[in-house]
């Protein structure tokens, strides 16, 4: 075994709006596989209204939910760690391809034209993208306030980790698509077009990938898991824990107690407008991509635990739909597992560890 082969991930963490998730890869038997795991909810509401900070550039902390996850995973190994915010907080747009050259992007005329947000102050990254063979690539852009990302290093520097990376969703999760796709094997990319659907608490992000590359994202219209839980605890009078247990079994085959139909029935109706939106952004990529059809959809986040998400989404797609999932080292400290598709985006910043810098 080769030394890359010995050496752990980095202690990759996710901070998203409802909780932060913490995973490191290790080898096992020539491949890797997911090691230590922790996750903390938020307490309180992190964003304002679920709402971005982007305007203010008012950053939000993690801190406490930070020192519990570390002390629930325990076993971590090393200190370098690699971190990625909500899609609530980092702007993400399409923009022309640059001609001229320089060393500053936020500085770049073509980028700035096409922001959302004034670039002074953020941090901005971007990378040519294709749609199809026949047009000429476009820039992906991510800027993200510099704000937030000095208060994500100094709080994880308190955990005596050295923030080595803060990435991007749309990146992470290619990496743990190609980690799963290779088997455990690391910077192996999946190739051809396939997309990512990453359901989590306040957005419901879809991700265009072209061999490993982000190429469009979109995030659907009040498409949040949220809206399913809140819709449910009012109207079952049940408590976070309970709401999410009766969703997660609403699409078992054999469920037929009064309160399963009562959550199938709600599940119906936020499934419409999902379905409907998750329906007009494949369409805008089909003609973007010049009819070029899809041939896999990965699910990432708390709504790829409805019991039925996969089926139902293949359904209406017509493209085979799959949650993803990844194998995982026995817990030491006889944790309940944490399921694989809540961690994709810990998972590949764990993942950078073995990126050529």
């Amino acid at each position: 075994m080769t030394f890359l082969q010995k050496k752990p991930g980095w202690i990759g963490v996710d901070l998203g709006v409802s909780s932060v998730k913490i995973a490191q890869l290790v080898w096992r038997e020539g491949r890797l596989v997911i090691g230590s795991t922790a996750q903390a909810s938020r307490r309180k509401s992190w964003l304002t209204d679920g709402k971005c900070r982007q305007a203010s550039l008012l950053p939000a902390s993690s801190k406490s939910e930070l020192s519990e996850a570390v002390l629930i995973g325990k076993k971590w190994q090393g200190n370098t760690a690699a971190a990625s915010l909500s899609l609530a907080v980092a702007d993400v747009y399409q923009a022309p391809l640059p001609n001229e050259g320089f060393e500053d992007p936020t500085r770049c005329e073509t980028f700035r034209k096409a922001a959302l947000y004034p670039l002074e102050l953020r941090q901005l990254d971007w990378w040519p993208a294709a749609a199809n063979a026949k047009n000429p690539p476009h820039a992906m852009v991510a800027s993200l306030p510099q704000a937030w990302s000095e208060l994500v290093c100094k709080e994880l520097a308190q955990q005596k980790w050295n923030c080595r990376a803060i990435d991007l969703l749309s990146w992470s999760l290619a990496r743990a698509i190609g980690l799963a796709d290779s088997g455990g094997q690391p910077s192996q990319a999946r190739p051809g077009i396939y997309a990512a659907i990453d359901w989590g608490c306040s957005k419901a992000t879809c991700i265009l990938y072209r061999d490993g590359v982000p190429i469009l994202m979109r995030s659907l219209k009040d498409g949040g898991f949220a809206n399913i839980v809140g819709a449910l605890k009012e109207q079952l009078g049940a408590n976070e824990l309970e709401t999410r247990e009766l969703i997660q079994s609403a699409g078992a085959e054999h469920s037929g107690s009064a309160a399963s139909r009562v959550v199938s029935k709600l599940i119906a109706r936020h499934w419409r407008k999902f379905e409907s939106e998750l329906l007009r952004t494949l369409d805008y990529w089909e003609s973007q991509t010049r009819g070029e059809k899809l041939e896999q959809i990965y699910l990432f986040g708390g709504g790829a635990g409805l019991g039925d998400a996969q089926q139902r989404i293949s359904g209406i797609t017509s493209v085979k739909t799959t949650r993803w999932s990844f194998p995982q080292a026995p817990q030491s400290n006889n944790q309940q597992p944490i399921p694989s598709f809540l961690l994709g985006s810990a998972v590949g910043l764990s993942a950078m560890a073995w990126e050529k810098s």
